[in-house]
């Protein structure tokens, strides 16, 4: 049955920490937020804060959402600094944790979710209780995807996936003439490189180049601003065409995954483009040239507006393997 437990979010730059109740349901006051400075591990993040809740005694559950493949027993954050290890944390607990994607945990997250934490962002209501198959796209210091599907019986199935690192897709003129002047490795651009903060920092430093022009910020969040407050023609163009780029690679995922029931964004970077992506000239790029073009135009997609997603999503998935096993 469900019980009281600790969850946890390890990303790059921060690591979020927190309790849920006896339902295993996040308690959102008990969120805490840690920087590698502040707490070196993970295991003392853990420690502290069951001892400020009084979680003592063995057996303690516990679930982590981590940024990279939770595989092994040694589990890295990708460009981070924090180290997960799975037989320490087992020794400590005397219960092996459950480590899961971060995305993943978002995606768990909008299963449970209620329609009141979606803003739409296209015509059609998006329902993640209703069955179907839904792609979950995060946007933040990174590019994450998930697929979460829910069948007639309501049983929900969540499949994590790498889609970011994927190279980018060719097809829009602007995005790959931004995107060529991005930094290649192996010998492509992958999605995250342009679908994340720092790739839009450098669509619009690509931007300001072409017009032989130099950059006027070195921060993602004051090209926004710049972009929002129309300051900036080339902060609005690098927005313009790196929501256009989005919107593409959306389509294309949802394609790739049969997720013609919903795609969700969800993200910090995301969250403070909202009205931009919005946009019909700008959204229109979803329909990529395919023969399901049609099917395409009528998949409903929305803005996730949910507090600590990979926390909440945490504790749903740990509900979940609490009550099934």
């Amino acid at each position: 049955m469900p019980e009281q437990a600790i969850v946890a979010d390890v990303g790059r730059t921060a690591l979020r920490i927190g309790i849920t109740d006896d339902a295993c349901s996040l308690v959102s006051e008990s969120v805490r937020t840690l920087s590698p400075e502040a707490e070196p591990t993970v295991s003392g993040a853990i420690s502290g804060l069951a001892r400020e809740h009084g979680l003592v005694g063995g057996g303690i559950p516990l679930a982590i959402a981590v940024s990279g493949m939770p595989r092994g027993d040694m589990i890295s954050v990708t460009n981070g600094r924090w180290r997960i290890s799975r037989p320490g944390l087992t020794a400590m607990l005397q219960r092996e944790p459950f480590i899961l994607n971060d995305f993943a945990a978002n995606a768990w997250a909008i299963s449970d979710m209620r329609v009141s934490f979606l803003e739409p962002l296209s015509a059609g209501q998006l329902d993640p209780q209703r069955p179907g198959t839904y792609c979950i796209i995060g946007i933040g210091s990174g590019l994450g995807v998930a697929l979460m599907s829910r069948d007639a019986s309501g049983r929900v199935t969540v499949v994590p996936t790498e889609a970011g690192h994927c190279a980018y897709p060719s097809g829009l003129t602007d995005v790959m003439a931004a995107a060529s002047a991005l930094p290649a490795r192996a010998g492509f651009t992958s999605a995250e490189s342009i679908l994340s903060a720092g790739g839009l920092l450098a669509v619009y430093t690509a931007c300001a180049a072409s017009a032989g022009a130099k950059p006027s910020t070195s921060d993602p969040k004051e090209v926004i601003r710049r972009a929002n407050g129309a300051v900036d023609e080339h902060a609005v163009t690098a927005l313009k065409t790196w929501c256009s780029a989005l919107w593409y690679y959306a389509g294309n995922m949802a394609l790739a995954y049969g997720a013609l029931d919903g795609v969700i964004l969800t993200g910090s970077v995301s969250a403070s483009l909202k009205k931009m992506l919005a946009r019909e000239e700008l959204a229109r790029h979803f329909v990529v040239p395919s023969p399901y073009q049609k099917q395409l135009a009528m998949v409903p997609r929305a803005l996730s507006t949910l507090l600590h997603p990979e926390l909440a999503g945490a504790a749903v998935a740990l509900r979940t393997m609490l009550t099934t096993h």
